[in-house]
């Protein structure tokens, strides 16, 4: 009986993420406004089969998703993860150092004021460089 209610629990699980998914790709599709008539084009597929996909009235396969997500440029985990996205942590581990950087138009008094803040007095010094 056990074993029973753990299949039972089991297979909700999976019905619950292929839900989840099927609604991942209609937000994505809308977030990129396309159609349902012009995704299936993405996909070379016809409108009612693309209907019949993302509806989950035919079988979902990981290759129809995988074919989904690159025609949206994405990765099939994106997809399924969507909104969030994926980041590998062996790819993180290769970056030794991270810059950003940030341009922000001032007046003239503005970038005083800044400069100030950011180095006191010498900050007239550097505005005359």
């Amino acid at each position: 009986m056990q074993i029973v209610c753990q299949l039972i629990q089991i297979q909700d699980l999976l019905l619950n993420m292929i839900e989840q998914i099927l609604k991942n790709i209609e937000l994505i599709r809308v977030a990129r406004g396309f159609s349902q008539e012009g995704m299936a084009a993405e996909m070379n597929k016809t409108q009612s089969a693309y209907a019949r996909f993302e509806s989950g009235k035919t079988k979902i396969d990981l290759k129809t998703l995988d074919e989904f997500a690159k025609a949206n440029n994405m990765s099939l985990i994106d997809v399924i993860t969507y909104p969030k996205k994926y980041v590998d942590s062996e790819e993180l581990a290769h970056i030794d150092n991270i810059e950003t950087s940030i341009q922000i138009k001032l007046s003239p008094s503005q970038k005083e004021q800044v400069l100030k803040m950011l180095f006191g007095e010498k900050a007239s010094q550097l505005l005359n460089k």
